[in-house]
């Protein structure tokens, strides 16, 4: 019975298989799993227990240390824009507006007052945004070599300027001859102004001379708190622009008593900061100039070098670097290689010079020559320096004007005859200085053809050097 049962059974299967296909259950709709998420046990400062989730806590750490990193360059906003910008960037809009206003000495007081309230104020603010190796670059600062101590000061400086002036005055401290490794913070000081610290578009503002600026700020409606931070930058402008002065008279006393691998080192980043920083510019040029006439040879090599490269990329310096030059040549007591290396300076920048410069250096040369064969110093290389320097100098300004009649004839008659009485070489330069002069007239030219010709019978021909025979040839 059971057998027949199955059997039916059997065949109600196959014949429900040969009659129609059986329908396939329907799938039901995949649900997302959960990740069973990892969590941790933390106990709070309470002492109860909690679970965090382990990459929340990741995350809670990546955020923070962002903050930090944030926080840590000095700015208060989120800004990228604010936070890459300078300190000189800020309230740039507040500099010398309008016209200069004299300030009472109760004036200059209350505003010095008013800016160094809200200096320390904004520096209290800012001190917690100090990165957290802050306390480390302090201690870094007081102790190791001098090149590791003006680094950790120059990057507390970069990080927040404002609250590290005190930083800034002790690595602008080390710079002086007693220090073994000066010259390492001579570099490293000098960096930091021309790349993060000084403005080089514009000289810094004493605190006296705000008095435009103070009264377009009050006139304004500014919140206090912008006000203040305005007050705090002026304050800032104010106490570097004595650090950095500070600094230039460390150079400066360098550059005199020190050895001359220390002159030369100071030369170099001196010229740096005169061709890029506007601040105190007549100071670094007097420094760079009077380095002519220093006793080494190198170091007055070195100094020719770099003022003709600084004249090289600012041509509009030459009329105030040619009269710095003048001043050291007509100097008392200067020496004959002094005067030498000056005159080889204008020599050197005459092809830069515009007109106005071409004629200062011819004045200056046709003075200086009328001093020296007054002296009877005709045979002397400063001599050869003098004709030479006319010489490139008149070749600039002989197509604006006529030379015959812009040179006096005293002047010519003596360098006519400071070729027949000079030796060859000098003779030459006269000669070519006369060429100069004289190749646009006619009855000039007569009397320079008439020198030349008995110059050619001079014996002393068949000694000059290389240098007098391109010279020579040249005439």
């Amino acid at each position: 019975m059971a057998i027949d049962v199955a059997k039916k059974a059997g065949k109600k299967r196959k014949s429900e298989q040969g009659g129609k296909t059986l329908k396939e259950p329907v799938p039901e709709p995949d649900v997302p799993q959960q990740k069973p998420q990892n969590k941790k046990i933390v106990f709070t400062d309470d002492g109860e227990q909690r679970e965090v989730p382990v990459d929340g806590e990741k995350k809670q750490k990546k955020d923070k240390k962002k903050q930090r990193r944030q926080e840590g360059t000095g700015g208060v906003g989120t800004n990228v824009d604010e936070l890459e910008k300078r300190w000189y960037e800020h309230f740039d809009g507040y500099n010398t507006v309008g016209e200069l206003v004299e300030l009472k000495d109760g004036e200059i007081a209350e505003l010095r007052k008013l800016c160094r309230v809200a200096f320390e104020a904004e520096c209290r603010n800012l001190q917690k945004n100090n990165p957290s190796d802050a306390k480390w670059l302090m201690t870094a600062l007081e102790k190791g070599t001098s090149r590791d101590r003006a680094n950790a000061g120059a990057l507390l400086v970069q990080t927040n300027p404002l609250c590290n002036l005190a930083a800034l005055e002790a690595v602008v401290g080390m710079v002086k001859l007693s220090n073994k490794g000066h010259l390492d913070v001579v570099e490293v000081v000098s960096e930091l102004m021309l790349n993060s610290i000084m403005p080089a578009f514009r000289k810094l503002v004493a605190i006296p001379l705000r008095g435009a600026d103070w009264k377009n700020v009050k006139k304004q409606e500014l919140g206090k708190e912008l006000r203040d931070r305005i007050y705090a930058y002026w304050h800032f402008e104010d106490a570097l622009r004595d650090i950095y002065f500070s600094f230039l008279n460390n150079l400066s006393a360098l550059i005199q008593t020190g050895q001359d691998n220390s002159k030369m080192k100071v030369v170099q980043y001196a010229s740096k900061l005169f061709t890029m920083v506007p601040e105190k510019e007549a100071y670094l040029l007097s420094m760079l100039v009077n380095k002519l006439g220093d006793p080494g040879k190198k170091v007055a090599v070195k100094a020719l070098y770099h003022l003709t490269e600084v004249v090289k990329k600012h041509s509009a310096m030459c009329p105030v670097i040619v009269t710095e030059t003048e001043k050291l040549l007509f100097r008392n007591n200067i020496s004959p290689s002094a005067q030498h290396y000056a005159l080889t300076f204008l020599a050197a920048i005459s092809k830069y010079g515009d007109f106005s410069s071409c004629e200062k250096m011819i004045n200056v040369c046709f003075s200086f020559f009328k001093i020296l064969t007054e002296k009877g110093e005709v045979n002397s290389r400063t001599m050869q320096a003098i004709l030479a320097c006319l010489r490139k100098a008149i070749a600039n300004v002989k197509r604006d004007v006529d030379l015959a009649n812009f040179i006096k004839p005293e002047i010519l008659n003596t360098v006519y005859r400071l070729i027949h009485l000079a030796d060859i070489s000098i003779a030459c330069q006269g000669l070519s200085l006369l060429l100069e002069i004289t190749e646009s007239k006619g009855a000039e030219q007569n009397r320079f053809y008439n020198a030349l010709y008995r110059k050619l019978l001079d014996p002393q021909l068949a000694t000059i050097g290389p240098r007098i025979s391109n010279v020579f040839f040249y005439i």
